[in-house]
């Protein structure tokens, strides 16, 4: 099986960009749940700030790895996105979903005390 990761990122800015989309769409989704607002708050800020200069905190004066992030910030917007409906999909449909999943079937501990005794 081909290696899926260094065909779609070609340095590990572009993976670090995409793990930090995940994060705060991670965020987005915990927060849904109990303060929606907020969590569009932090959704538009995240959007806001793949475009500003946001991404220069936290980097040296000169380097070259903030202009890098806002040269292809789709990186950091599709893991973003994907993260984001994937939690506010389980938020709404989690519940439902895992009720519909089979039980399966699990042995009773008095069972296995009467097969391991040989009765």
């Amino acid at each position: 099986m081909p290696e899926i990761l260094p065909t779609i990122f070609s340095n590990y800015v572009e993976l670090h960009t995409a793990q930090l989309g995940v994060l705060l769409g991670l965020f987005v989704g915990l927060l849904y749940r109990d303060r929606p607002i907020l969590a569009y708050a932090l959704l538009f800020l995240g959007v806001l700030s793949a475009f500003g200069n946001a991404s220069h905190i936290g980097f040296m004066r000169y380097s070259d790895v903030a202009t890098e992030i806002e040269a292809k910030p789709w990186y950091f917007l599709s893991a973003l996105y994907a993260s984001t409906v994937t939690n506010l999909l389980l938020v709404k449909y989690g519940q439902p979903l895992w009720r519909r999943l089979p039980n399966l079937p699990r042995a009773q501990s008095d069972e296995v005390v009467r097969t391991d005794d040989g009765s």
